[in-house]
């Protein structure tokens, strides 16, 4: 079917809490894939809010089936409950960010004009549980909106067979990659001196290859940062982030940056790093080479 059609399909009732599950799951299934339709798309700059409602419904939708209480939520749980979610929330039972990046990412992905018709919710190391993806499949039943105040402006998420190919560009291998969504540097690096100067190490391009060797790549041959494809973006929200919005009264936005990185030798992705990586942001895809 065509992507737009995704948007008309109705949508199944979310009144029972607990259910059977809804499909046969592919066994050691690392991507769980979502048509993404709706009247207006967010602009690049506001994708992040799909993801992180999505991931939070799925939280929720998880805490629930982890229950068996209808109201439940992540807060709700005890400290074993959150444990057995760690590799969705990336997080351990005190709230301390797991190591690694072991847990899910939540990818909005554009297709070839722009549009992000495509949600992808993915893993590297450990597959996905039948629980997790059921979590998942009821998640996606009610429509996400993207920005408050605006509720006639929301997405519909239908989910995809297993066997459905992952976008082009998404795993390669391939000598290049080139970003899909802005890359942002981590916070809290300290990049400029108290004189205004940029520290010499903390240019946009050693900050990613630092980000690449960390997550297992190898170090880029050459790194090209695109000076006219730079955006702003809204980033991730954590509690602290929330606290110092609404201290300071100013959105959290941050510039992001468009990447092409060169390997001496093809490399397997997906290649996702930076700021919010777990929501979107610093996606690169295989790219051709000049």
């Amino acid at each position: 079917l065509p992507i737009w059609h995704y948007a008309t399909l109705p949508l199944r009732p979310t009144s029972t809490p607990l259910r059977a599950p809804i499909r046969p799951t592919t066994s050691g299934l690392h991507a769980m894939q979502f048509a993404v339709g709706g009247r207006v798309y967010p602009p690049p700059g506001q994708w992040i809010h799909v993801a992180e409602r999505f991931r939070g419904r799925v939280i929720q939708r998880a805490a629930v089936r982890s229950t068996g209480d209808p109201r439940a939520h992540y807060g709700s749980l005890s400290a074993a409950q959150k444990g057995e979610l760690i590799l969705l929330t990336g997080k351990d039972a005190t709230g301390m960010a797991v190591m690694g990046h072991p847990h899910a990412y939540f990818l909005l992905r554009p297709d070839s004009e722009g549009n992000p018709t495509r949600l992808i919710v993915w893993r590297r190391g450990e597959p996905f549980s039948g629980a997790e993806v059921d979590a998942m499949l009821e998640a996606s039943e009610a429509p996400v909106a993207w920005e408050s105040g605006a509720p006639d402006w929301k997405l519909r998420l239908v989910p995809l067979p297993d066997p459905t190919p992952l976008p082009s560009g998404f795993r390669g291998p391939s000598r290049v990659w080139s970003s899909i969504t802005p890359f942002v540097p981590p916070a809290g690096r300290r990049r400029f001196r108290e004189n205004g100067r940029l520290r010499a190490g903390e240019s946009l391009e050693r900050i990613a290859a630092k980000l690449l060797e960390a997550g297992g790549w190898p170090k880029p041959s050459r790194i090209v940062a695109a000076s006219d494809k730079t955006v702003w973006v809204s980033l991730h929200e954590t509690r602290q982030r929330r606290f110092a919005r609404e201290q300071t009264r100013t959105p959290l936005v941050r510039p992001g940056f468009h990447l092409r990185f060169e390997f001496d030798a093809p490399v397997v992705g997906p290649i996702v790093i930076g700021d919010s990586s777990h929501f979107g942001l610093g996606q690169f895809g295989a790219a051709e080479e000049e």
